[in-house]
């Protein structure tokens, strides 16, 4: 009985392992590198995002940060997501607001930039213009913001 037992402790151990490992996700730190800084004036508001909401809902982001302006480059680490693609948003909330503040033609008033080397143009960027691989030792995301 007792070796009945051990087993039975043994095969509940296995499976529960295995079942951890393969329900586990990996989560992923992401740093992002922001450039281009204006000034040591408010915080940096970085947000990852999937397609939906990018880049003008940040109640969508996946997950996001906000730091304080350390100089004109500064690195903001943004918590665990899941492996897969993602745009990064930055802005560089200036008056601490809370927000990307636009002038009456819909232009942002304040410094952001995107991942995937987004050139800004006439419009907001869009997702697949933006979105990079975010992937365990993907190394920093460099974004450099624009005035």
């Amino acid at each position: 009985m007792t070796g009945m037992v051990t087993r039975c402790i043994w095969w509940g151990w296995l499976l529960a392992t295995c079942a951890a490992r393969l329900c586990a996700e990996e989560l992923v730190r992401v740093e992002v590198e922001v450039s281009g800084l204006r000034g040591t004036n408010g915080s940096l508001r970085v947000g990852l995002f999937m397609e939906a909401g990018f880049p003008r809902d940040e109640s969508r982001a996946v997950t996001g940060a906000v730091a304080g302006v350390t100089g004109a480059v500064t690195v903001v680490t943004v918590g665990g997501v899941s492996p897969g693609e993602y745009a990064v948003l930055v802005y560089h909330d200036q008056d601490g607001d809370g927000h990307l503040d636009f002038d009456i033609l819909g232009r942002p008033r304040e410094g952001y930039g995107v991942s995937g080397g987004a050139r800004r143009t006439w419009r907001a960027p869009r997702y697949e213009e933006a979105r990079i691989p975010v992937r365990s030792g993907s190394g920093r995301i460099r974004v450099s913001l624009a005035y």
